[in-house]
Order: structure tokens, then C-alpha cells, then sequence
């Protein structure tokens, strides 16, 4: 397990055992940086352990690190600046076999209103990480800030890069690493045209189909409107459940994580408001392409307004 600083603290880096135990820590980018960090953890190396790749979450630059554990201690595997080292701001990056090689790249995208909408895919090659492939995932003047996951959506082997608008229209949109270049499959606006609150998204097997899904809610200001997609035979995006999880006039943001929770085969849905609203968790399940709810716990006080981010990992 990986935690990593939040906006205003010192950037600070940990791996902790499954039982709680510190193993490392370390100071990622630089001391004095207080715009959080965002991670995505990956063989990236391809040599059987997993490495923690670090961006600035917010009013940092463009720079990359990647942290690999060894003997009790994290240290700087690489570093790579992944756009124009002038362009300040946050970053959001997940890890994806973009390419069906058996190993993931790291793709990146930024987060914040400084810079365009470009996601670039960088991998491991020769001892750095080189530039694969990138698109603007929407016009060069977009500064809305962009949302990703990576899935296996169609069972070829390759993860596609699904890219949402982090703020603004919900234009839902599949990519395909091909020859150096990322290729349109596929676009949805996903919650109608005339809403505005951009989308977040998670991915997982949540039908037990063995191809992934992706699990979108509204990012800001919206309904408690929880939607699946899949890719058709005809590799176009398709609804395959929706589902209001709270109160209709529940108006916020909403985060999910996606994973086995009982060991059943098939990923659950977690989902959660973000600040400030009820810190109320639910999970779904996926019963003949239904949502049905199988938990609902409060994971704070009943009075925090906080907001409530989600992570599934292994047991």
C-alpha cells in the first residue's frame, strides 16, 4: 500500500505492509512542494515489482518521477518531464498495457485549467521512458482538465485509455494505442449535453465478463447518477447499467473504486459523494446487467462534510 501527501503538506511518499507497518517513506519531487502528489503503481520495468510513478497533483510542472522499493528503502528510479517544463499545474496519470507487451506505460494527462488536453503515453524502453503516443483528447483551446483510466474493454489484449472531462461537457471518449498513434474508437456524452459538472471514472470486470467496463459519475455539481459502459462487438460504447445510488436531490460530485470485495469473482462498485456531503459509502454489485446494492456504511462521523475518497485493493 502506497499512500501519498494531500494539497498543503509536505510531499511525503510511503509504503506500508498490509498490517499497517511503515516500510519506507520518501520525499517526492521536492521539499518545499505543497500541491499534492497523484500516483499510479506498475511493473513498469518489467522485472516482477511493482514501482510507484509520482506527479504534482496541483501548481506543480510537468515532472515525472518513479520510486522503486528494494531492502527497506524507496528510492528515484528515473525522472522524466512528460510536457514543456514551463507548463505549471496538476496531473493526472494510471497505469495501462497500452500496447499488449505484458507490461504498463504510464499515461498522463493534465489536470487543471493551465494547460490543453493532451494525453501522452510514455514507456520503459533502454533505461528511460519514452514517448509512445499522445492526442488531444479534445479541441487545443479545451483547458477543462482531463479525467483517465486504462481497461482491456474488448479482450484484444491492450488496454484502451478512456479520457472524461474533469469539469465541463461529459464527452466520454475510447482510445486505442496503434502504430505510435492513439486512435478514436469511440465517444459518448455520457450525462446529455446540457450538463456541465465534467465526469470521473474507475474501470474493472464488474459483470464478470472477462472484458472491463468503465464506471463513470458526475464530477461536480450533479445527480447521483452511477452508469456503466462496455464496448460492443462493433467496439462502440454502449450503457450497460444506471442506477441513482442516493437521494435524486443530492447535488455533488461522486468517486467509486472498483474491485472483488468478497472474493466472488466478480468486481463490486464502491461509490461515495465528495465534499460536502455525507461521508455515506455503498456498494453495488452487477446481477443480470442490474445494479444491485449488497453494502452501505458510514465511514466517518455523521457529521462530516468532508468529502470521501475511494481505493480497493487486495487482501
Amino acid at each position: 500500500m502506497s499512500p501519498y501527501a494531500g494539497a498543503g503538506v509536505e510531499p511525503k511518499l510511503r509504503v506500508y505492509k498490509k498490517n499497517g507497518d511503515r516500510l519506507a517513506e520518501v520525499t517526492a519531487l521536492a521539499p518545499g512542494f505543497r500541491g499534492g502528489l497523484n500516483v499510479a503503481t506498475g511493473d513498469f520495468n518489467n522485472d516482477g515489482k511493482i514501482e510507484i510513478a509520482v506527479v504534482p497533483a496541483a501548481s506543480g510542472g510537468p515532472q515525472v518521477q518513479v520510486y522503486k522499493y528494494d531492502k527497506g528503502k524507496l528510492s528515484l528510479m528515473t525522472q522524466f518531464t512528460a510536457y514543456s517544463g514551463n507548463i505549471r499545474g496538476g496531473y493526472n496519470l494510471v497505469a495501462g498495457d497500452t500496447d499488449a507487451n505484458g507490461y504498463p506505460s504510464i499515461v498522463i494527462a493534465p489536470s487543471e485549467r493551465t494547460a490543453g488536453p493532451e494525453v501522452r503515453v510514455f514507456r520503459y524502453e533502454k533505461g528511460k521512458f519514452n514517448k509512445k503516443a499522445a492526442i488531444l483528447a479534445y479541441g487545443s483551446g479545451n483547458r477543462d482538465g482531463v479525467n483517465l483510466t486504462a481497461v482491456d474493454m474488448n479482450r484484444d489484449g491492450k488496454d484502451e485509455v478512456v479520457a472524461a472531462p474533469m469539469n465541463g461537457k461529459s464527452n466520454v471518449r475510447v482510445y486505442r494505442e496503434e502504430n505510435g498513434k492513439l486512435n478514436l474508437l469511440d465517444w459518448e456524452m455520457a450525462y446529455g449535453s446540457s450538463f456541465a459538472g465534467g465526469v470521473n471514472l474507475s474501470s474493472g470486470d464488474v459483470n464478470a465478463d472477462r472484458k472491463g467496463e468503465i464506471v463513470l459519475t458526475p464530477a461536480h455539481s450533479g445527480g447521483p447518477n452511477l452508469l456503466i459502459y462496455r464496448l460492443n462487438d462493433r467496439n462502440q460504447l454502449e450503457k450497460v447499467a444506471s442506477k441513482i445510488v442516493y437521494s435524486p436531490s443530492l447535488r455533488a460530485g461522486y468517486k467509486t473504486a472498483v474491485g472483488d470485495l468478497n472474493d466472488d469473482g466478480t468486481e463490486e462498485i464502491a461509490i461515495a459523494p465528495t465534499a460536502p456531503q455525507t461521508s455515506n459509502v455503498q456498494v453495488f454489485t452487477m446481477v443480470n446487467n442490474r445494479l444491485e446494492k449488497v453494502k452501505s456504511f458510514m465511514a466517518y462521523a455523521s457529521n462530516f462534510r468532508g468529502g470521501v475518497n475511494l481505493a480497493i485493493g487486495g487482501r
